[in-house]
C-alpha cells in the first residue's frame, strides 16, 4: 500500500493510521477493529450494528459533506466516542451519526480517529459507487469468475445472435401477433357484405 507513514511517524502520533478500510455493516467485528488497530495501526469504518438509543437531536449539526466523487450534500451529523464490543473485544470508536428528514439516525463508527465526523461520513456514505460498479460488473461481466483458475474453450463458430436484432425479433413477433385480431373484424365486414 503506498504513502503510508513511516514507522517513526506512527509512533509520534497515537491516533495516526496506514490506511483506512471501508466495509458494509457484514464485516461488523469489534475484535476485528481492535486487532486491525493495536497490530497494525489499520482504521475501519462501517455502519454500527448495535447503536444504542437515538441521541438528542440538538446535538446534529448541519455539515456540508464532499463525496469522492465531488457530489457535495448536506447532513445533520452528530460524533461522540463509544466503547463498542464486549470484555477482551471492546475498543473505543469514534461514532457519528446522520440524523434523516424523517427522524432516523444512521449510525457509523470508525477507528480513523483523525478524520472529522464529515470526512468518516464521506467515506462510508461514498462507497455506494464502488458497490454499484462491482454489483455492475458481477452482472454483466461475470466478475467473480476472475477468481477461478477454470478456463473454458469458446470454439471459433460459436454463434451468437446480435442484440439489435433480438429487439427487432421481438418487436416484429409482436406486431405479428397482433395482427390477427385485427384482420378479424375486416375479414367478419367483407363477409356480411359478401366480398369474401
Amino acid at each position: 500500500m503506498p504513502n503510508q507513514p513511516t514507522p517513526a511517524q506512527l509512533r509520534e502520533d497515537p491516533f495516526l493510521c496506514r490506511f483506512t478500510l471501508v466495509f458494509d455493516r457484514e464485516g461488523y467485528s469489534p475484535a476485528f477493529f481492535k486487532s486491525m488497530w493495536e497490530e497494525h495501526r489499520i482504521a475501519c469504518i462501517t455502519y454500527h450494528k448495535h447503536p444504542g438509543p437515538p441521541w438528542e437531536e440538538a446535538e446534529f449539526i448541519e455539515r456540508e459533506i464532499t463525496l469522492s466523487s465531488g457530489e457535495k450534500v448536506t447532513m445533520r451529523l452528530a460524533e461522540r466516542g463509544s466503547l463498542v464490543g464486549g470484555a477482551a473485544d471492546a475498543i473505543w470508536m469514534k461514532e457519528v451519526r446522520k440524523l434523516t428528514q424523517n427522524g432516523h439516525q444512521v449510525s457509523l463508527i470508525g477507528t480513523a480517529y483523525q478524520l472529522e465526523p464529515d470526512e468518516l461520513a464521506a467515506a462510508l456514505f461514498s462507497r455506494w459507487c464502488q458497490e454499484n460498479f462491482f454489483r455492475y460488473s458481477m452482472q454483466h461481466f461475470d466478475i467473480d469468475s476472475l477468481g477461478e483458475y477454470e478456463t473454458t474453450p469458446l470454439h471459433d463458430t460459436e454463434r451468437v445472435i446480435n442484440p439489435a436484432w433480438r429487439d427487432l425479433e421481438r418487436q416484429r413477433n409482436a406486431l405479428e401477433n397482433k395482427l390477427p385480431d385485427r384482420r378479424l373484424p375486416v375479414h367478419r365486414a367483407q363477409q356480411r357484405a359478401g366480398i369474401a
